[in-house]
């Protein structure tokens, strides 16, 4: 039984019960009324907490606490507000969406996570409130962690995941709910909650980076790159707070000159609680990078490019962050070495070798992030030696173009590559990496591959997401590597015309020796076998009736002219007689004398009056290719004059047969003995073709090399 529509009572996206579905979407609204419930209801526990914090030190600056805190609130609850707006505009846009769903709830419990915690972290609270904040905490751990091992599609990738998360799931309850629980990871040491914390956030990245390298297609990578936009954010956020902190908390005001103290007085006292205010603000700002990401990444994630936004925030986090440790480290060590506590001095060195550093310390970040989303491109010079080992190191013929694609593909981070050969008016591809194309080819480049001035094949290189084109460094070094190809790609063409030329060659031999067992076997050895026969039936009868034996003797000496007949015929087959009695020149001049007075044509032969040596091969293929060309003549061309060239030089000996027939047609199709010409004359490294006289008829060229090398 089928339906149109789909099967009652299952979700169709999920193929879950109906049910369990709006449980779990009716749990969703729940939860974010208790979001909203907990964050409206801390305001004044969080003003409080924020006036605490910076009254004293912002009112010897002359400057209102209140404000500074109310500023704080107001970024909290911004925050909260738009992790719940796109949460909200998700829930909305994908209703049977599940990895939507849980993203959802990622969103709502996340953006809430840190302000509540903060809120509420040092006031005493209800027991209800503090059950409400709990489930908030655990089901943003759980969910956070989740997203990250099903996003985008909703399966677990690797395949281990499942088993973590629910590790990750009882952990984050006992340590929530039940703290101290012998078993609850919140009351062991903090080292190995730290530990644990480095492990969960690992799992959960290395699972997304896993995805986007080996289980996602070209959709599901746009959607990992936004929503790892997102997490970048939510890393590099802490960081940006963190190191001015860092530097500000170290200065110590006191080991100043006293006239900077006098001249600016307590104001600059509060210069590090300012910053420190500003830097929180800032902080909390970029935190909106986490929900809008999230939110491009299930609903409009096809509309803008990525790459360069997560470039940058790879380079400018790790910056930041490798900044934040040297400058420490040396606080630290200068600290330790002059055996006193940090002073301006120490503070002002340590920024000067943090400011000598930090340049080249991003040229080398930029570097390796660039190798990380686009591999070699910034070094062609790598990629070149790359592609130059290969082409010296392939093993075996038939490895050389499937190596240049995988290496081309790898080297750039290409998800397809593709080389083809030019055959005919077509194309064919000869070597792709990976071997079967994308399902849908996006909007690639092809690149043509010249050798010596003519296109012999293409390379196609697909783009490494939708919307995103090759940038200039792209296609400088895709040119390069085109350029680089092209005689590699000649060479394995080459190599494989040379095999089809072996297999040809034993091919043509083989058929011969047929043709030559089929002629003895079929024709001279029945005639020789009845030869013997009448042979001895004359010599039987000679005495009893010599008449009979005359005759039979007769007839014995007529089949054996015949057979000597076959037998020259046969070794013209293989040889002309007439070359080695007249030589080149002689042997066309008689054949055509022959065909000229059989069919009327006037035939003129121009050549030299001595040749000069050419080995066997050339000579016969020559004869036969004027051969069968004064044959075409006769038979087709409805001409009345032909003119045969021989023009030999130091190194080829040119054909031409010229006749002032009708001429070649326009859609003439190349018949039997047209190709074996070409064939007699391409086998030994020459050259033919056929063209019309602008006079009319017909001339047939063909180049031989003198000295044809075995």
């Amino acid at each position: 039984m089928t339906t149109d529509g789909p099967v009652a009572g299952v979700s169709p996206r999920s193929g879950r019960p109906y049910g369990l579905w709006k449980l779990a979407r009716a749990a969703w609204i729940a939860v974010t009324l208790l979001v909203l419930a907990l964050e409206l209801g801390g305001i004044s526990a969080l003003f409080a907490l924020q006036h605490a914090r910076f009254g004293e030190s912002l009112s010897d600056a002359g400057i209102s606490p209140a404000v500074v805190a109310g500023l704080v609130v107001v970024a909290n609850l911004v925050v909260v507000l738009a992790h719940l707006a796109v949460a909200t505009l998700i829930y909305l846009r994908r209703p049977r969406d599940p990895v939507a769903l849980l993203v959802a709830y990622t969103l709502v419990t996340n953006g809430a996570l840190l302000p509540l915690v903060f809120t509420f972290e040092s006031a005493a609270v209800a027991p209800a409130v503090q059950l409400g904040l709990n489930l908030v905490v655990f089901l943003g751990l759980v969910t956070s962690v989740a997203t990250l091992y099903v996003f985008p599609d909703g399966r677990f990738v690797p395949r281990w995941t499942p088993v973590l998360l629910a590790v990750w799931t009882l952990g984050g309850f006992l340590a929530i709910f039940l703290p101290a629980s012998p078993v609850s990871p919140a009351s062991w040491p903090l080292a190995l909650q730290l530990v644990i914390l480095a492990v969960w956030v690992g799992t959960g990245l290395y699972a997304q980076l896993f995805r986007f390298g080996n289980a996602a297609g070209a959709v599901e990578q746009q959607q990992i790159k936004w929503a790892g936009l997102g997490l970048l954010a939510a890393a590099v956020t802490p960081l940006v707070y963190f190191l001015p902190n860092v530097i500000l908390t170290t200065v110590d005001v006191s080991g100043l000159p006293n006239l900077l103290v006098n001249r600016i007085g307590p104001a600059l006292f509060a210069v590090p609680v300012l910053a420190g205010v500003l830097l929180l603000l800032l902080m909390r700002v970029m935190s909106l990078l986490f929900p809008i990401s999230f939110g491009v990444a299930i609903l409009r994630y096809r509309l803008w490019d990525i790459d360069l936004v997560i470039n940058r925030t790879l380079v400018y986090g790790s910056l930041t962050g490798a900044v934040v440790a040297i400058y420490v480290l040396i606080v630290s060590g200068l600290s330790l070495l002059l055996q006193t506590q940090t002073t301006a001095m120490t503070t002002i060195a340590a920024t000067v070798l943090v400011a000598l550093l930090a340049l080249p310390l991003r040229d080398r970040l930029q570097r390796a992030v660039n190798r990380l989303l686009y591999g070699e491109r910034d070094d062609p010079w790598a990629v070149l030696s790359r592609l130059g080992v290969m082409l010296e190191t392939a093993s075996q013929p038939d490895d050389l173009l499937p190596n240049l694609a995988r290496t081309v593909a790898e080297s750039l981070r290409l998800p397809y590559v593709a080389i083809s050969v030019v055959e005919g008016d077509g194309s064919r591809v000869v070597a792709a990496h990976p071997p079967s194309p994308p399902t849908t080819l996006m909007q690639g480049d092809t690149l043509p591959l010249i050798y010596q001035g003519s296109i012999i094949g293409h390379l196609y290189a697909e783009i490494r997401a939708p919307g995103e084109p090759f940038s200039s460094a792209d296609r400088r070094l895709l040119a390069s590597l085109a350029r680089q190809a092209g005689p590699a790609v000649h060479a394995a063409r080459l190599t494989v015309d040379l095999q089809h030329s072996r297999q040809q060659l034993v091919f043509t031999r083989e058929e011969e020796r047929r043709r030559l067992r089929r002629d003895l076997h079929d024709g001279l050895g029945p005639q020789l076998a009845s030869l013997s026969l009448k042979a001895d039936t004359a010599r039987n009868l000679v005495e009893e009736d010599p008449a009979t034996a005359a005759r039979l003797l007769f007839d014995v000496k007529t089949q054996t002219q015949d057979a000597i007949g076959d037998i020259r015929r046969l070794v013209h087959g293989l040889w002309p007689p007439a070359l080695d009695q007249l030589g080149l020149a002689g042997a066309l001049s008689e054949q055509a004398s022959a065909l000229s007075s059989a069919n009327g044509v006037q035939i003129v032969l121009a050549a030299p009056e001595a040749l000069p040596s050419l080995s066997a091969a050339v000579e016969v293929a020559a004869y036969r290719i004027v051969t069968e060309a004064l044959t075409n003549v006769v038979r087709h061309a409805g001409a009345t004059r032909c003119t045969v060239w021989l023009c030999p030089s130091e190194t080829e000996l040119h054909l031409a047969v010229d006749d002032d027939g009708r001429g070649v047609p326009d859609s003439y199709r190349a018949g039997v003995g047209l190709t074996s010409m070409r064939e007699r004359a391409e086998e030994l490294g020459g050259a033919f073709r056929i063209e019309r006289l602008p006079e009319g008829g017909t001339r047939v060229v063909a180049s031989l090399p003198v000295a044809v090398v075995i």
